[in-house]
C-alpha cells in the first residue's frame, strides 16, 4: 500500500505531536549510549522512535532487547495504525461533498483527537486554505465523519492526535 504524500506529511506532523505530547508527560526512557542520547517510546503505532542530541528523528526499527514476536506484534500495530489513518482520511474526503458545494478548491489543514472510541475532539485548524467557506465545509466532513471509522484493538485505547489536511479541487468526488 503507497502512502499519498499528506498521508506522509500527516503521519510526520502526527508522530511529532506525539513525540511532544510523550516528552512533556515525563513518559518516556531515554539513556545515552556513546555520548549520544536515544529516546525509546512504545507509541500506538511506532515500534521506536529515536532522537539524537543533533536533533535527528529516526523512526523504525531500533529495538534493542525486542525477540521476534514482539517485533511481529510492532510491524502489526504499524500497519494496523497506517490503515486506520488511511481510512480516516477516505472518510473525511468522501463527505467533503455533503454540504451542497461542488465550486470550491483549496487545501485545509486541521487537527483532531481520536478517542477510544473513534470520535473526534478538539478539531482545530492548523492552516486556512485562505477561503472561509471551503474551511467551514472541511470543519464539517471531519465533524460527520466522527466515530464513522472503527477503532482497531490492536492500535490501543489512548488518545491520537491527527493532522489531517482536506483537499478539494476539481474531479474529485
Amino acid at each position: 500500500m503507497a502512502l499519498s504524500e499528506s498521508m506522509k506529511t500527516g503521519l510526520m506532523i502526527s508522530v511529532g505531536i506525539h513525540l511532544v505530547a510523550l516528552v512533556l508527560s515525563g513518559g518516556i526512557q531515554s539513556d545515552v549510549v556513546s555520548g549520544t542520547q536515544y529516546v525509546k517510546i512504545d507509541a500506538a503505532a511506532l515500534d521506536a522512535v529515536s532522537v539524537s542530541n543533533e536533533a535527528g528523528v529516526a523512526l523504525g526499527s531500533f529495538m534493542n532487547s525486542a525477540g521476534p514476536t514482539e517485533s511481529k506484534l510492532a510491524a502489526r500495530r504499524r500497519q494496523a495504525y497506517l490503515d486506520y489513518l488511511e481510512a480516516v482520511s477516505l472518510e473525511i474526503h468522501s463527505h467533503r461533498l455533503d454540504f451542497g458545494r461542488t465550486d470550491l478548491i483549496g487545501i485545509v489543514t486541521y487537527s483532531f483527537i481520536v478517542d477510544a472510541a473513534g470520535r473526534f475532539t478538539n478539531i482545530r485548524m492548523l492552516a486556512s486554505s485562505g477561503w472561509p467557506e471551503l474551511d467551514r465545509v472541511a470543519k464539517l466532513a471531519i465533524e460527520r465523519s466522527s466515530g464513522r471509522v472503527k477503532r482497531p484493538r490492536l492500535i490501543g485505547a489512548e488518545p491520537l492526535a491527527v493532522v489531517q489536511e482536506v483537499r478539494f479541487q476539481y474531479g474529485l468526488h
